[in-house]
């Protein structure tokens, strides 16, 4: 895994101040009068900068060789009308709603094999499909990063963080891995004042199904791998490394997809409110 550079101008001068500003608002457990004030540590709290993979995960089905684009073919036959929609959709649609049919769309093109993973880095291989299909995907992409996954779920740890745990918490909007396997420098924030940092990253975001058919049942799917860094001898180095997932209740593609997938927006605002209450346990 490689290093990513911190992207953190004025470092030392934030946190200072953001210490002293969260200094009066921290969640601290009552103590009785005489008791010695317990010291209360201070954690940081990043995200990641790339965007999610999306997935459209159902069982393969025969030989594992080119099975799944065979049964991603049969998938759109009855999918041929809701990604229609969907590409019209995208060219009216408002920017929310733009980016739950986006996921629709790209998942599909991954079942079908258009794209071998539908991720950030997708750019370099739309120029291996054609032109009309690469505008299509395009579009999807740039309306995925307008839903900032990363940053919901960042916002929603943090606030979690803040509600039930004792530590001073510092947002870290400026900070964070710029690709799913780096490993970020946070050393800056060692001889800042911050006993630990909390990385917080969508790895995956998509559905997930049980059996290929027309119309299945699909469940969405938000998968979210949390990295905690320790101070140590005035370095910061990461200790320990956890992955939550949400997954929903299953609803047929076209109903997660319907009124501008109104469901699937929902359902996604659920699955941020119950991993963040998580990983704040975990913390």
């Amino acid at each position: 895994m490689r290093k990513s550079p911190l992207r953190l101008p004025t470092l030392t001068g934030f946190v200072l101040l953001s210490l002293i500003v969260h200094a009066g608002c921290a969640h601290k457990p009552p103590s009785s009068p005489d008791a010695a004030p317990t010291p209360v540590g201070s954690i940081g709290i990043v995200y990641a900068k790339f965007l999610p993979e999306v997935v459209l995960d159902l069982p393969a089905k025969g030989k594992v060789d080119g099975v799944v684009r065979g049964a991603g073919r049969g998938f759109l036959n009855w999918a041929e009308v809701p990604l229609r929609v969907g590409v019209e959709v995208l060219r009216g649609c408002s920017t929310k709603e733009c980016g739950y049919v986006a996921i629709g769309f790209l998942a599909l093109s991954a079942a079908t094999g258009t794209v071998g993973a539908v991720v950030g880095g997708i750019h370099g291989s739309i120029r291996a499909i054609p032109g009309k299909e690469a505008g299509r995907m395009e579009n999807a992409i740039r309306y995925l990063a307008d839903l900032k996954i990363q940053e919901s779920m960042w916002h929603w740890v943090h606030d979690a963080a803040m509600d039930l745990t004792a530590y001073r918490i510092l947002p870290l909007p400026a900070s964070g891995p710029d690709a799913p396997d780096n490993v970020a420098d946070y050393s800056g924030f060692a001889n800042a004042g911050v006993d630990s940092i909390i990385e917080v990253s969508v790895l995956s975001v998509g559905f997930k199904g049980e059996r290929w058919g027309r119309n299945p049942p699909l469940s969405v799917i938000l998968q979210v791998r949390v990295r905690r860094y320790r101070t140590m001898d005035g370095t910061i180095a990461i200790e320990e490394e956890r992955e939550f997932l949400y997954r929903s209740e299953d609803r047929s593609f076209s109903e997660w997809m319907a009124d501008g997938a109104a469901r699937m927006d929902w359902e996604f605002q659920k699955g941020y409110s119950m991993l963040a209450g998580e990983i704040a346990d975990w913390i």
